[in-house]
């Protein structure tokens, strides 16, 4: 495959305007705002086919991950004339293990926000510093109590990747050793290094949350657009239209 060319430019399909909104990690007002940016957008610039994909890692960390996953499993019925797409995160996987086999997905998940999650859907955490293996299994039974048929039929729902003419729109990346029909879903869920690192030209413009940047990372190969939000309080979202693209922010005076 040919390396970084200024020459190469990947094209949405055509008629067709797509907006990706990245990582939002239980924070409800990261989403109300880069919602009300693209409104803004839409009203104008008017287009008659409009695509809104969410690139995953809707839950954990923020204190709203019951509220987004309400939120957002309404939308994914909504009659609005607006396409929406959701894809998988490493976070959803996580949240969907925890509640079969909390000792394995436990220690970690209830480490990088899980608690946060517990909290949101009115779960106690008495020490989130020390949760040993028999509360784990408690709150995994409690979370399955507590958690709507919605929820989890969303979670179920959620896809891998998406593809859109010359772009592909994944959480975390792709490996880049390997053709796109050869990826398997922890490629497309978790990869970091390797991803990140190439500067292979893919079969496809690779867009990407996952890996966290300080703004977007627009670069021939992939677009990285998760601006962590949690800890900056930068919501960040792009908007592709033929084979241009630029981003779409909304910055929070105070990170929550």
């Amino acid at each position: 495959m040919d390396t970084y060319s200024s020459q190469t430019v990947y094209f949405a399909p055509k008629g067709l305007r797509i907006y990706a909104i990245g990582d939002l990690h239980g924070h409800y007002d990261a989403l109300v705002a880069i919602h009300l940016q693209i409104d803004k957008h839409i009203q104008e610039n008017p287009h008659d086919n409009i695509r809104i994909v969410y690139v995953g890692d809707y839950i954990d960390r923020g204190p709203e991950s019951s509220k987004m996953l309400s939120r957002l499993s309404l939308l994914k019925d909504e009659d609005d004339g607006i396409d929406r797409v959701f894809l998988l995160g490493n976070h959803e996987l996580a949240f969907l293990g925890f509640m079969k086999d909390p000792l394995t997905y436990g220690p970690n998940w209830l480490k990088y926000g899980g608690v946060q999650t517990l909290q949101s859907y009115g779960i106690e955490v008495a020490n989130s510093k020390t949760i040993l293996p028999g509360e784990m299994e408690n709150y995994s039974r409690l979370l399955k109590e507590k958690t709507p048929k919605a929820h989890i039929d969303f979670l179920l729902s959620l896809e891998t990747h998406h593809e859109a003419g010359g772009y592909l729109f994944v959480h975390a990346g792709i490996d880049p050793s390997k053709p796109l029909e050869k990826q398997k879903r922890n490629d497309f869920t978790t990869i970091r290094s390797p991803f990140l690192k190439s500067e292979v030209l893919h079969e496809k413009r690779v867009v990407h949350g996952h890996s966290i940047s300080s703004d977007v990372e627009i670069l021939p190969n992939r677009i990285g657009i998760d601006t962590g939000y949690y800890d900056s309080g930068l919501i960040s979202a792009i908007i592709i239209e033929g084979g241009h693209v630029e981003k779409l922010q909304a910055k929070q005076s105070s990170p929550i």
